[in-house]
């Protein structure tokens, strides 16, 4: 009958395939490498004709050259085939994992199904049915039958994808999301293989320039261990530069690393799947210990942090105001004062990891590092040096102009030599050039001991020529070796005519070399004990107005004051006859307190702060609360969650904040001899969810962290007599002690500068008349004579809500 001779054909067409030519290959590997080599081309008849015979859409060829093209959909993903792509998704070409150590492998990157999905405020779940592959992105649909595409994810949009916990959602759904720059797309899967899977597949087309598209090194979600260590949680992570920045939902910005304060990058240890995926960032104060989904994610942030540690150009780092980094005058600065007389200064070599420690907090913020003999040997702060020259990304002689110099250097003709190397010089970037006369004046002084240090100028040269002509890793000739050396030399004895040192900076140099020999000097009349003497001296950094402005380098001992310093600083900068104060600054600048003339400045050093001197405003503003002591004050206490509003007082040498309005229950004393009071808070102490309740916040820094208090005033006024209480307690003799001058230091003291250190303060105004002085009734011994003054009944001005800016 009909119907069976159609079933007899339908049978014989599909079955045993009478009418297809029989297949010429011999074995299925080679069928199926016959394919790989027709989705290379638009021939997609060639294709069909091979999947007919049997072809394996997703064969793996293991002879591929490039093991991410190793499919016959890779290959033609490759060559851009899209019909031949087209083809072999519709013939199987799809998802293949299998298992390894490393996490689910992905062989294609298409894969379509259910998934549930939330709207973009991440409420309420509905089924829609997903399809993903390279070219499209991902789509989602209302059911399998329907046509029309209710939204998609495109390609060149996609950022990362991540598994997720999300709050609300049931336990039978596997949640990920797949981030893009305006919004991340929430899914969940049934099971958590398919959630996996889908993971996977949308991980392979990604594109792998999606951070760079936003401004980024490196983004991407990593699983970050609390500092109690009481559990982990997933935050979104940002690279950019030296900055590591992580957020908490995305955009929340938590806080960040400085990449640069890094003191090692470990990478994860063999093992299990959690330790392979596994990583640590330690610093100098912490371990930050972070997790990655996979291992090859975990290498893919390994290399983008530990891009962050190659070295930067010269002129990228912190300058001083004479255009040479702040890490070279520092150490060049250390060794003038230590070194200069020390045997085998710049030859014999230092520790390997105070080197390391010291380039590290250099490179991290040069300026408020204080360089001391009891913790750096001058070998260690040459070594320091010398691998900064060295590991810089282009010498300081620079690669462009490396060749000119090593020609200009054995020119025969000297005075043509002469102008070629001062146009070299010239046509150097202007820190290079800068660091290089610098260096070399530096040099010179070094050979000038050479009695002591034995160091002679060959010497010199032999260390130098390949430390500034070249960097690690350059290949150099041993034939360029002796340009090299006659390069450096004719800069040393040249030095003046090819740097065009002017008469105005001989003189310069001469000044500072004399101010530092006074200082000197004057540091010695003062050593209470023998025991201390220049050895046990410290380089510090004192800063004029702000830490960008200018600066200077003083050394100091455990019994320099402020006052001793204020004279240096503004004889050394020949700063104008003005009223100044030393303070010392936290943080950018945002707490600050001016410092008693007869304080000791090593007293006061800190990691996180600096002193700068600034024209003297506290005088004044604290002059109408001379008389405060024990009043009590309401301010606002940071407490965990909240400020909480309490009535304080200063009082029994001690800061007391006390329960409720009626001062019986003290809810915190801390004791004022262990402590300093600033006007201001620094930034990084205030909780982003706590936000300060008014515009005058000071804080009590004491020596045990736990004891520190972070207050607000409700007005200025307030926030003065606090300050000025404060230090009325920590000197019984008043804010006016007044100051004997140093021996060898002309420094002019007044009792009306509230024993803050000054030079030259300017004279009173004709007509100005001090009212309700009275001196001390009480007779004291000549030998403990101290003034007293008395400021009773005197009206209250009025001050500026602005108290130190």
């Amino acid at each position: 009958s009909p119907r069976e001779i159609r079933d007899t054909f339908i049978r014989a067409k599909y079955e045993s395939k009478a009418w297809i030519p029989r297949n010429p290959v011999d074995t299925p590997d080679v069928l199926n490498k016959a394919l790989c080599v027709a989705v290379a081309n638009s021939d997609i008849m060639r294709t069909v004709e091979l999947l007919i015979m049997g072809a394996d859409p997703c064969y793996i060829n293991p002879d591929a050259k490039d093991p991410e093209v190793n499919t016959p959909l890779a290959i033609a993903k490759e060559h851009n085939q899209s019909l031949q792509i087209e083809l072999l998704e519709q013939n199987g070409a799809s998802i293949n994992i299998s298992t390894t150590s490393e996490g689910p492998v992905v062989t294609s990157a298409y894969k379509k199904g259910y998934l549930h999905k939330t709207g973009s405020d991440r409420q309420g779940w509905k089924k829609r049915y997903c399809a993903i592959d390279g070219y499209r992105g991902l789509e989602y649909f209302k059911s399998e039958s329907d046509f029309e595409i209710l939204g998609s994810i495109k390609v060149e949009e996609m950022l990362i994808v991540s598994q997720c916990d999300v709050e609300g959602a049931s336990k039978d759904k596997y949640c990920f999301e797949v981030v893009t720059p305006g919004r991340a797309y929430l899914f969940a899967a049934e099971t958590e293989n398919d959630m996996l899977e889908w993971i996977e597949t949308i991980k392979q087309i990604i594109p792998k320039d999606n951070a760079d598209r936003l401004g980024y090194d490196k983004i991407g979600y990593l699983t970050k261990r609390s500092p109690q260590n009481v559990g982990w949680k997933k935050r979104w992570f940002a690279l950019k530069a030296k900055k590591l920045t992580y957020f908490k939902n995305n955009k929340e910005e938590i806080a960040s690393i400085d990449m640069r304060m890094v003191v090692d990058i470990k990478g994860p240890e063999q093992g299990s799947f959690e330790a392979m995926c596994s990583f640590q960032i330690v610093m100098p104060d912490r371990v930050y210990y972070l997790k990655a989904d996979t291992p090859t994610e975990v290498e893919s942030w390994l290399q983008a942090l530990r891009n962050t540690q190659v070295s930067i150009s010269i002129a990228d780092h912190q300058l001083t105001d004479s255009g040479i980094p702040v890490l070279v005058h520092k150490c060049l600065q250390f060794v003038e004062i230590h070194g200069l007389d020390i045997e085998g200064v710049y030859r014999k070599s230092g520790e390997r990891s105070k080197i390391k420690r010291l380039l590290q907090l250099l490179n991290y913020d040069a300026r408020s590092v204080v360089i001391d003999t009891t913790d750096y040997s001058v070998h260690d702060v040459t070594g320091a040096l010398k691998q900064f020259l060295q590991s810089l990304p282009d010498p300081l002689l620079t690669h462009h102009l490396y060749q000119a110099f090593l020609d200009a250097a054995v020119m025969n003709d000297h005075e043509s030599q002469m102008h070629q190397l001062q146009s070299l010089i010239e046509q150097l970037p202007d820190v290079n050039r800068l660091t290089l006369k610098r260096l070399t004046n530096h040099l010179l002084k070094v050979i000038q001991h050479e009695s002591n240090n034995k160091m002679s100028q060959s010497n010199i040269i032999s260390l130098f020529g390949p430390t500034l002509m070249t960097v690690d890793g350059d290949p150099v000739s041993l034939e360029d070796m002796p340009s090299q050396y006659a390069c450096i030399n004719h800069m040393l004895n040249y030095y003046k005519w090819l740097f065009a040192i002017t008469k105005e900076e001989e003189k310069m140099d001469e000044a500072m070399e004399t101010a530092m020999l006074k200082i000197q000097a004057a540091q010695q009349q003062h050593h209470v004990s023998n025991t201390f003497n220049l050895a046990t001296s410290f380089l510090v950094t004192i800063y004029i107005n702000t830490k960008e402005g200018e600066s200077c380098g003083m050394k100091v001992t455990i019994t320099t004051t402020a006052a001793e310093v204020v004279e240096f600083v503004t004889t050394t900068k020949n700063l104008p006859p003005k009223n100044y104060v030393l303070c010392q600054v936290l943080g950018d600048g945002e707490a600050e307190r001016p410092l008693h003339s007869l304080e000791q400045v090593l007293g006061v050093q800190a990691v996180d702060a600096y002193l700068c001197i600034k024209q003297n405003t506290f005088a004044d503003k604290l002059k109408p609360y001379d008389s405060y002591f024990g009043q009590y004050v309401q301010l606002h206490v940071q407490e965990k969650k909240r400020w909480r509003k309490c009535p304080c007082s200063v009082k029994h040498n001690s800061f007391i904040i006390y329960k409720d309005n009626k001062c019986q229950v003290e809810m915190a004393r801390v004791p004022l001899s262990d402590a300093d009071i600033f006007c201001g808070i620094e930034r990084k102490k205030i909780d982003v969810r706590n936000a300060l309740p008014t515009k005058y916040p000071l804080c009590l820094r004491a020596t045990s962290e736990e004891n520190n208090k972070f207050l607000c005033a409700d007005t200025a006024e307030d926030r003065l007599m606090i300050i000025a209480g404060v230090i009325l307690s920590k000197h019984p003799d008043g804010i006016q002690t007044p100051v004997m001058p140093v021996k060898s230091i002309p420094v002019s003291f007044d009792a009306r500068n509230r024993g803050i250190s000054v030079l030259h303060p300017p004279p009173p105004s004709i007509g100005t008349i001090y009212t309700n002085y009275k001196p001390s009734k009480t007779h004291r011994p000549k030998s403990d004579d101290k003034l007293m003054h008395e400021l009773s009944g005197r009206q209250r001005t009025t001050l500026s809500p602005e108290i130190l800016r």
